[in-house]
């Protein structure tokens, strides 16, 4: 006759079953987390996929306007150190800013130490810089200050201007009349008719014309250094030729005489027979928010008034 007998096991035995039952438990749990979590979607998961699939549309074109911005910001440089050539013969002070793709490095935990040394950079930069401006006003002080010395061109050709009487400057514009692009060799200033027109620097009257075609009623004033300004489509013109002028003396008054579209002033500037753009030398009359409101106008503006 068989016995029954109580199956004992061992504490190393119920500890490895233990062990097994935990890890076949968590196994299952991380399984049905994982089919779960790719099965079904929260709202916030559907939010963020849907951001992603708009950002991945949109990249392409962030890269297309960053691009277009970079060019800008290099033709800005450029024209910039276009003037300083020009007018101070020396190239554009440097702007001493830091490098983007350093100061964002870190940019989510930015250390101390880093604010530190960006800050201690920063203020070497703008430390140099005004020791440059200090050197160039004090040259340009002493060029002033010399007997007879004879500037460029720099004054407003108007008593009273806002930028928001730009319009088109140098450059291939439309022409109001003909439909067809055609160069465009000055700078056309809104002002009502009648608004007193100012020599823009010492000089000579060197031509007065007195026409109904073209450019109109027009004034031409020869200045040193090998400058020469006209005023086109003129009302009333209060000079003759080979009088002296003052910087500031009224020799006309606006208005739409010739092939003009509206009252206005055709401003030029010449430099050896050469044509410039006259918003070269505007910015000694114009603040900086003012200056930079005027060119982007100008350069905006496709349509020419003349």
């Amino acid at each position: 006759m068989s016995q029954i007998r109580q199956v004992t096991h061992s504490l190393g035995h119920r500890i490895f079953s233990i062990v097994r039952f935990l890890m076949l438990t968590v196994t299952l749990a991380v399984i049905f987390y994982v089919a779960f979590a790719l099965v079904v979607s929260t709202d916030t998961e559907r939010v963020l996929h849907k951001e992603n699939r708009m950002y991945a549309r949109h990249y392409a074109d962030l890269q297309r306007k960053y691009q277009m911005v970079e060019d800008e910001i290099a033709i800005l440089e450029a024209r910039d150190n276009e003037i300083y050539q020009a007018i101070f013969h020396t190239g554009a002070p440097d702007k001493g800013l830091i490098p983007r793709d350093e100061f964002l490095a870190g940019v989510d935990t930015v250390p101390d130490s880093y604010v530190v040394k960006y800050a201690s950079k920063k203020l070497k930069t703008l430390e140099q810089r005004a020791g440059r401006t200090e050197e160039n006003l004090r040259k340009m002080n002493e060029i002033i200050s010399q007997k007879g010395v004879k500037l460029p061109p720099l004054s407003l050709p108007l008593a009273r201007f806002s930028y928001a009487q730009t319009g088109a400057s140098v450059g291939e514009k439309m022409n109001p009349f003909f439909n067809v692009k055609s160069m465009h060799t000055g700078l056309d200033i809104i002002a009502p008719q009648g608004d007193p027109v100012l020599a823009a620097a010492d000089g000579v009257v060197s031509d007065v014309i007195h026409s109904g075609k073209g450019q109109g009623r027009t004034v031409e004033i020869t200045h040193p250094n090998g400058y020469k300004t006209r005023y086109a489509h003129l009302s009333e013109i209060f000079v003759s030729r080979g009088q002296t002028v003052r910087r500031g003396t009224r020799i006309a008054t606006v208005g739409f005489s010739g092939q003009a579209f509206v009252p206005h002033l055709h401003y030029e500037v010449l430099r050896d027979t050469t044509y410039v753009d006259p918003l070269n030398y505007l910015f000694a009359s114009l603040s900086p928010q003012e200056y930079v409101a005027v060119e982007y106008i100008s350069e905006n503006t496709g349509q020419s008034m003349d």
